[in-house]
This record gives C-alpha cells, sequence and structure tokens, in this order.
C-alpha cells in the first residue's frame, strides 16, 4: 500500500519511474517508482512542492492515470491505509483530493467565464443606467433619496422614465423609488 501511495504521488508530480528488469523473472521491464519515491521524500521542499501545486492545471495524462490506476483501486483508502502508515494516510488523501479537484473545476471553470462575460455585458448597461439616474436627479425628475416629493413630480418622473431607459431597467428603478417613498 505504501509503495502503491508514493508512486501515485509520483505520478501526480510527473517523476519518471527507473525501469528496471521484472524480478520474477519474465524478462519484461517493469516500472519501478521506489527509487524516484525515497528521493522525493529526502527532498526538504517535497511538502512546500505538494502545497504549491498547480492544481489548476493538471495535465489529462497525469489525472487520467491516477483515476484509473490508484483513485478507483479499493486499497487506495485513507482509512485502510492509515493502519500503515498515517503519514501515507496524508499523502493518500492529498492525491484524492487533487483527483476530485481536478473534477469540480472542469465544471465550475466553464461557468465562471460566463460570469465573467456576462459582468463583462453588464458593466457598459450599469454605467448607462447610471448615467441616466444621474441626468434624472439633475433634472429634479428622479426623487431625492429620504427627501420628501412633491406628488406632480413624482407623476413626471413616472412619465418620463419608460422614455430615458433600455427595456428591463425600469422595474429596478421602481423598487428603488417606491421603497424610498414608503420609508417616508
Amino acid at each position: 500500500m505504501l509503495c502503491q501511495v508514493m508512486e501515485a504521488v509520483c505520478v501526480m508530480l510527473d517523476l519518471k519511474p527507473e525501469r528496471k528488469p521484472d524480478p520474477n523473472g519474465s524478462g519484461k521491464m517493469i516500472e519501478d517508482y521506489w527509487a524516484p519515491s525515497q528521493k522525493l521524500l529526502g527532498d526538504m521542499k517535497f511538502l512546500q512542492n505538494l502545497l504549491h501545486y498547480d492544481k489548476e492545471n493538471i495535465p489529462t495524462k497525469i489525472i487520467t492515470h491516477v483515476r484509473n490506476e490508484f483513485y478507483s483501486h479499493p486499497d487506495f483508502d485513507p482509512k485502510k491505509i492509515r493502519m500503515v502508515s498515517m503519514a501515507c494516510e496524508g499523502l493518500c488523501r492529498w492525491v484524492r483530493a487533487m483527483v476530485v479537484y481536478d473534477q469540480v473545476i472542469k465544471i465550475v471553470a466553464p461557468k465562471k467565464q460566463a460570469l465573467e462575460a456576462a459582468n463583462h455585458e453588464l458593466a457598459p448597461q450599469n454605467e448607462r443606467l447610471e448615467e441616466k439616474r444621474k441626468e434624472l436627479r439633475e433634472a429634479k425628475v428622479l426623487p431625492a433619496v429620504g427627501g420628501r416629493e412633491n406628488p406632480r413630480r413624482i407623476l413626471v418622473f413616472w412619465a418620463v422614465l419608460p422614455l430615458l431607459l433600455p427595456h428591463g431597467h425600469t422595474s429596478e428603478l421602481c423598487q428603488e423609488t417606491c421603497h424610498t417613498h414608503r420609508q417616508d
């Protein structure tokens, strides 16, 4: 189990294994992560590297390999690994957290981009709305916040408002103005 956890960490950090002859005598070469794991554990910046891992940009090849080979394996469970090593339990949790984070970020990223695009599109409209509000205040048609207004001026305000604002912005001003007058 310890070797499995360290192999998963090495794969996440994109450390290459050593190629060694199969000890079972099959004549094939196998990938051995034990030597790279030992070097990794001896690295003074090991924990710092895990903390500053670029989880936003995990290569698809790496995350697919980890998900298929380790994450779905029944022995790659922090509770089971804790019985063998508490340190490896933490590393196992880190690997599992990176896999989950990668799944979540792939769902959230397009939504964040859509939100940014919508906010970018909304900004000029909000600026235009604020300009119109300022024009109305300067013309003394828009009731002042907290002030008492002449009912005739309020009627003029409601008659002029739809002509000045783009469709859909009238209801926002209506709510703001109605709230102001209810407090009076």
